[in-house]
């Protein structure tokens, strides 16, 4: 079975919590993260490769986001 490609939106701490809880699943595969601070989805995408092995590109756009990676679902973690 193929892992559902997934992008998150949102990378402060509710964000970066989803992120890990979506890939212990197993059925989840962040592709990409978004933030309107590089920094922080910098961060999450950091922690999805030394945690999961997980090769994240980091945005602050999620329109780019999306038109580049075409994921099939979005995790919104944004207040």
């Amino acid at each position: 079975m193929s892992k559902i490609k997934t992008v998150l939106c949102g990378c402060g701490g509710r964000g970066s919590w989803l992120a890990r809880v979506a890939e212990k699943t197993e059925e989840f595969e962040i592709i990409g993260v978004c933030d309107f601070y590089l920094d922080k989805a910098e961060s999450v995408a950091k922690l999805l490769k030394e945690q999961f092995n997980r090769h994240s590109k980091a945005y602050t756009d999620v329109s780019t986001m999306y038109d580049e990676l075409n994921p099939e679902a979005v995790i919104i973690a944004c207040s």
